[in-house]
Order: structure tokens, then C-alpha cells, then sequence
């Protein structure tokens, strides 16, 4: 299993892609993967070398493929926030805090981390 993180973000390497997905046109144009709230920081994709997908279920698909990549279930919560990719050649990724990350060309899974409250309800950590 592939693994990447940079700053709040997890890059999981998945076996396939997505049930019922519909790829995002992005007309050549940067993939926003998350934006820092705090910052105004973005995990971008500037290459043009990534398809994003949107399945109807993100949730769902994410626990689903991630079970299939690592034989895990793993607890996800809408803080996640799950994005979708193929990178079609090697992919950077860039943030201006951080080192870039260069996906393997393959299907990706994009989670932001999340931690837990006082009222035991997952939250987005904010970059």
C-alpha cells in the first residue's frame, strides 16, 4: 500500500476506481484538492496530469476502496471530505507550506485529517 501526507492531507493508493463516478471536467485548469482556511494555502495539482472523480456516494466509496487497498474498515466522517483522482503520469502536488508530493500515476483516494471534539463528533484540522 502507497501512502503520502502532506500538512493535513492523506494520499492513499487505491487498487480501483470509484463505483458509479463521473469524472469533474477541469478543462486543463489547477485542481484545488483542499484549501487552508486559516492560511488561505491550497493543495493544488497544477500539471494537468489528474482526473478527478465524483462518485455519488463519497463515503460509501471510500471506506469501500480503502477496505479493498489495505484490509481495513476504516472510521470516516464528512471532515474527511474524500476526493477522488487518477494521476495519468507522475503528479505533483504543491502547497506553499509544505514539500511537493508526487503522486505515482494510479487511483488515489484524497482524505483531509480530522480529530475528534469534546462532543465526540469528528472535525476538519484546519491548515
Amino acid at each position: 500500500m502507497t501512502m503520502h501526507r502532506q500538512g493535513d492531507i492523506l494520499f492513499v493508493r487505491l487498487l480501483s476506481t470509484p463505483n458509479g463516478a463521473t469524472a469533474a471536467p477541469t478543462n486543463g485548469a489547477i485542481v484545488v484538492l483542499a484549501e487552508g482556511e486559516t492560511t488561505g494555502h491550497a493543495h493544488a495539482i497544477r500539471s494537468g496530469t489528474a482526473v478527478v472523480y465524483e462518485p455519488s456516494d463519497p463515503l460509501g466509496e471510500a471506506r469501500r476502496l480503502l477496505r479493498e487497498a489495505t484490509g481495513t474498515t476504516p472510521q470516516l466522517a464528512a471532515a474527511h471530505a474524500p476526493v477522488f483522482l487518477c494521476a495519468t503520469a507522475p503528479t505533483p502536488v504543491e502547497h506553499e507550506e509544505h514539500d511537493v508530493v508526487v503522486l505515482e500515476p494510479g487511483e488515489w483516494v484524497v482524505l483531509r485529517q480530522a480529530e475528534w471534539s469534546d462532543d465526540d463528533e469528528p472535525i476538519q484540522v484546519r491548515d
